[in-house]
């Protein structure tokens, strides 16, 4: 059996924390903006101006503009993207960037509440400016490198996000039972196919049986795209490599650089004891 159990652990940045404690939500929830846009603002020192869209406003106060308008997959709901971005103050300050970085990966559940609702809608592609209100980032929470206050409390942020890839979601069947969380303990049955040609590469059916593991002993995909599943559910992921097997692929039948898709039949769970 193809070792989808290839442990990788998450590690997000400093400032996409989030500065509460989400829950994983199901794949189908999402923000959606105003239909009115809102009045132009002006740009933070240093930020590139507006290109390709007018601002929109969501009802939290985030504000969305399109720089460039991407053409790739779209991020629908709280799944996983794969990103570059640059975090600043209202007055132009950087306190946070994958700049000489390689792209930062993570799920949009476990990150401040305005990218999760500012970056679903985006295609791989584009870049996008999120004006984020302190209420929607870190409130009254001072943010900190080591002895030093990289972002005070109350304060307004601005991040601009490049898009590199985004994970691909689908419920084809709803479960009726527990609801997956994070760092889970799973029984599933599945099958793995190329997204490239369809070619099948792995599959439970091979041993004949369910199998048994935790969602921190997977790869990224499998990581962060089950929670929210509900016991008796098939879901659909469509993971780009990044959060799959990476620039090297596994073996033969999975070369470098290979979107997977898989499909997953959540048969049981033993989800993680409350803090």
């Amino acid at each position: 059996m193809i070792a989808v159990f290839a442990a990788v652990v998450a590690s997000l940045s400093l400032t996409l924390q989030p500065a509460d404690a989400p829950k994983a939500p199901p794949a189908s929830e999402g923000a959606k903006p105003d239909t009115a846009p809102a009045a132009a603002q002006p740009a933070a020192p240093g930020a590139e101006k507006p290109a390709e869209s007018k601002p929109v406003t969501l009802p939290s106060g985030v504000v969305i503009e399109d720089l460039k308008v991407g053409t790739g997959d779209e991020v629908k709901g709280l799944t996983s993207v794969v990103a570059n971005y640059k975090g600043m103050l209202k007055d132009g300050t950087v306190f946070d960037s994958t700049e000489g970085k390689p792209p930062a990966s993570f799920p949009l559940w476990g990150v401040i509440k305005g990218w999760r609702e500012g970056v679903p809608g985006m295609k791989v592609g584009g870049k996008r400016r999120l004006t984020i209100p302190a209420a929607m980032a870190y409130g009254e929470r001072e943010i900190k490198n080591g002895d030093k206050v990289i972002i005070p409390a109350n304060s307004d942020l601005i991040f601009e996000i490049d898009l590199v890839a985004t994970m691909l979601i689908e419920d084809v069947k709803e479960g009726d039972g527990p609801a997956c969380q994070p760092m889970a303990t799973v029984k599933a049955e599945y099958r793995g196919t190329r997204r490239s040609d369809g070619v099948e590469f792995d599959s439970s059916a091979r041993a004949g049986q369910a199998v048994t593991f935790s969602l921190n002993e997977v790869i990224k995909g499998w990581t962060w795209g089950l929670p929210g599943m509900k016991v008796g559910g098939t879901r659909k992921l469509v993971i780009p490599w990044q959060l799959a097997y990476g620039e090297a692929g596994r073996g033969e039948k999975i070369p470098p650089k290979a979107d997977l898709v898989f499909e997953i039949t959540l048969k049981g769970v033993e989800n993680p004891p409350k803090k």
